[in-house]
């Protein structure tokens, strides 16, 4: 059942159903909780890793956010939201739970940022296969690619780690 939300962008007119919607929400709080545990383990190890993946988090959360602004969603309540701040409360506990594990040592930070991006590529496949929008499909893809080079880079630092 697609939702009232449609609105004329520059680039056109998204439809979504309300389980497109709630994905895309969810996906925009992810990306975000993403970013944020990364910039506070970028606070506690001089590693580039957390710093250069948030800066990719935020480039994944303005894709998603792009798609919810063409679908005429209002971002302004998450937008509002301050740093470790989450609408979601399953994100708001986990957001704290990966802040607190990650925070023991960098082993253990690196480990934080492998099950966020396991987590992201699972729920990506999810919304992937549960969506027939091509224009979600392919932020989706784009977003899971992104999420295996994350993978594929702290599980690299972990194997340097021992």
């Amino acid at each position: 059942m697609a939702l009232n939300l449609n609105c004329t962008a520059q680039t056109g007119t998204l439809q979504l159903t309300q389980e497109e919607l709630e994905g895309l929400v969810h996906m925009y709080q992810e990306e975000k909780m993403a970013r944020e545990v990364y910039l506070k383990m970028a606070e506690l190890y001089n590693v580039p890793i957390f710093e250069n993946i948030a800066k990719s988090e935020e480039r994944h959360k303005e894709a998603v956010a792009s798609l919810l602004e063409k679908a005429g969603y209002d971002l302004s309540e998450l937008e509002q939201l301050g740093v470790g701040e989450f609408k979601d409360e399953e994100l708001q506990n986990l957001y704290n739970t990966l802040v607190t594990a990650g925070s023991q040592s960098l082993a253990d930070g690196l480990a934080v940022g492998k099950l966020i991006e396991e987590t992201d590529i699972g729920d990506l496949e999810k919304y992937i296969s549960e969506t027939e929008n091509s224009a979600i499909e392919q932020v989706y893809s784009h977003l899971e690619n992104g999420s295996e080079h994350h993978l594929a880079a702290f599980e690299g630092w972990l194997d340097h780690l021992g």
